[in-house]
């Protein structure tokens, strides 16, 4: 759930009267950077993640190394804080606030993080123990419903994030589509077992399933044996892959997906945000 964070936060930020920048390091693209992303981009050369958080309507910058992708920013003048999908292990960089997720949508997901050992061995990038004690915040997320385990996390702070599907629209018109009965999937994230959830929960009969490795850049040898006899659902992240190879409407839909933070600890978290910030700025200053 880390990009959806990541567009909420910015979310956030705006609402807040701030002007947050996305930065990221472009994985899988060609270009090094610091580089702003605009819509000319290519997934070749930017990567999926960047053009999608394009629709955040907010200065999107990739950069390799990152300090320099800051300094680009502050150049640049192109806002006044920074929000960094996927930068918990660069350690180089000092952050503000650092937030580490944590999937608890099932028995399953929680051993993953809770009883896993490190790459490759295992699914961590880190120990748990010193990912946890480098955050400020704990945020778990739950992509399947809206329950809760008690995690205890002394000294941090902790909010509950639920990932849920919002709406599917048709690719080519942007328009909201309804979709009954069958489809077919296509996807390439970390994490597909999340999105086939997704799809179960709309009632939805999955007949033919594509699935690749993340960010797999989908070709148009890929698309070619792609079955669309079927209404085909991509998640957000792979709809840019394919905007190439689409041309008509009523065959490619988004299945969009929305994170909230739980209603009783929104004032909280907003009043986190805006201390972060505002005390970013006395030390920028």
């Amino acid at each position: 759930g880390k990009t959806p964070f990541c567009k909420t936060l910015v979310e956030e930020l705006k609402n807040l009267g701030f002007n947050p920048v996305i930065l990221l390091r472009g994985y899988k693209g060609s270009e090094s950077g610091p580089k702003q992303v605009d819509r000319r981009d290519s997934i070749e050369t930017v990567g999926d993640e960047a053009l999608m958080h394009l629709e955040s309507d907010v200065p999107v910058v990739i950069s390799r190394k990152r300090l320099r992708g800051i300094d680009f920013i502050k150049s640049n003048k192109l806002g006044d804080c920074v929000v960094m999908d996927d930068g918990l292990q660069h350690l180089s960089l000092k952050p503000q606030h650092k937030f580490l997720l944590l999937d608890v949508s099932d028995s399953r997901s929680i051993s993953k993080w809770k009883e896993g050992s490190v790459l490759p061995a295992g699914y961590l990038r880190e120990p748990l123990a010193r990912a946890i004690a480098r955050a400020e915040t704990i945020i778990l997320v739950n992509k399947k419903d809206n329950s809760f385990p008690k995690e205890n996390f002394l000294n941090k702070h902790q909010f509950h994030y639920q990932l849920k599907p919002n709406r599917i629209i048709d690719l080519v018109t942007e328009q909201p589509a309804t979709i009954k009965g069958d489809c077919n999937i296509l996807c390439s994230i970390a994490n597909p077992e999340s999105f086939l959830d997704s799809v179960n929960s709309l009632g939805l009969k999955i007949k033919k399933k594509f699935i690749f490795p993340d960010h797999q850049l989908i070709t148009f040898a890929i698309w070619e044996k792609t079955d669309l006899s079927y209404p085909l659902l991509v998640t957000s992240k792979d709809a840019v892959k394919l905007c190439n190879f689409v041309k008509s409407e009523n065959q490619v839909f988004i299945l969009e997906q929305t994170g909230t933070i739980c209603d009783t600890q929104v004032e909280q978290f907003k009043s986190l945000l805006k201390e972060v910030c505002e005390k970013g700025k006395s030390i920028s200053n």
